[in-house]
């Protein structure tokens, strides 16, 4: 089975590998929607403690307009997800793969097949910046 995400192990803190990487996007035509801090949210509605967790949801919004006008379906797809999380004294960086998250029905409209491919490739290259 073909993996669906990137994992990459970075040598910066939790706080640090999340401020680089939303400014590394930033930089580079993405931005962050939202940043879900899990740690705290589990911890606040289930009583749960875990290690640090932040989900960002990143978006570039010249891949968004167009994959919108292309399908509206693109919608159920949009942002793209990436987290941050720690594992012990390490701390991670993973993409869910767009080529991956769009479904079957979807790939077939070849505009988003290639947003996925461009957005795929676009965040890759950023994680390795970081």
């Amino acid at each position: 089975m073909p993996s669906v995400a990137l994992i990459k192990r970075v040598k910066l803190s939790h706080e640090e590998a999340v401020l680089k990487l939303t400014e590394t996007l930033k930089t580079n035509g993405w931005g962050v929607l939202t940043d879900i801090d899990l740690k705290a949210t589990l911890k606040e509605r289930a009583g749960v403690d875990v290690e640090r967790y932040d989900i960002l949801d990143v978006c570039n919004p010249k891949l968004a307009v167009e994959g919108l006008k292309a399908s509206k379906e693109a919608g159920l797809v949009l942002p793209c997800k990436m987290v941050v999380y720690d594992e012990g004294e390490e701390t991670f960086i993973g993409l869910y793969l767009p080529t991956k998250q769009l479904p079957e029905e979807l790939r077939n409209v070849i505009v988003l097949q290639r947003i996925a491919e461009e957005a795929e490739a676009s965040l890759k290259t950023l994680m390795q910046r970081v």
